[in-house]
Order: C-alpha cells, then sequence, then structure tokens
C-alpha cells in the first residue's frame, strides 16, 4: 500500500510537504498521476526529496526508499528516479517514474 512524500527543503518560506494518495495492494506498479505545485524562492539552496513508504494501519508506515536532489539541478521532462535506503545505497529495483516542470517566474 505504497505512498509517496513530496517535499521541497530549504528556507522556511520554501518549505513544503504534500502526499500522494495510498494505493491499495500495489506495491510492484502504482500509479499516483497526481500533480503538485511548488514556489520556490531560492533554488540554489532547496531540495526537492521523495520519499516512499507503505501504509500500515495497524503500525507506523514502513520506510521503502527516497530520493533527493537539488531544486537548481532539476530538469524538466520525464525522469526515472532511483531510491535509496535508509543507508543511502541504491534499492536494486526501487525507482519511481516522476514528470517534473519548471517554470521561472517574472
Amino acid at each position: 500500500d505504497p505512498f509517496v512524500v513530496v517535499e521541497i527543503l530549504g528556507r522556511p518560506g520554501d518549505r513544503k510537504e504534500v502526499k500522494t494518495r495510498t494505493i491499495q495492494d500495489n506495491g510492484f506498479n502504482p500509479i499516483w498521476g497526481e500533480t503538485f505545485s511548488f514556489t520556490v524562492s531560492e533554488p540554489e539552496v532547496s531540495l526537492l526529496s521523495f520519499t516512499v513508504y507503505d501504509e500500515d494501519t495497524l503500525s507506523s508506515n514502513d520506510f521503502i526508499g527516497c530520493f533527493a536532489l537539488p531544486v537548481s539541478q532539476a530538469r524538466s521532462g520525464i525522469r526515472s528516479v532511483r531510491l535509496k535506503d535508509e543507508h543511502g545505497a541504491p534499492l536494486p529495483f526501487g525507482s519511481i517514474l516522476v514528470r517534473i516542470t519548471k517554470t521561472e517566474s517574472s
């Protein structure tokens, strides 16, 4: 029952956390199809973070994997994001597909 927490980490005014819906009984090929928007005033000091969990109703949610990159290095397009375990090692078959669209404000 996976879900993803997407965060902007950085200056207090830029910080934001959102959560996808939980996909029931589909841990191998979940499709969220959700869109989130973030406004980041200082991309040079901000991170875009994806953390995947398995939802548990009777205990705490289980960490599956995570990935973070500097917002300044994020590129528009569809990307396969390779997840890492709690020690920072790549998960052998753990990845999520994300679409990033960056726009510059004037």
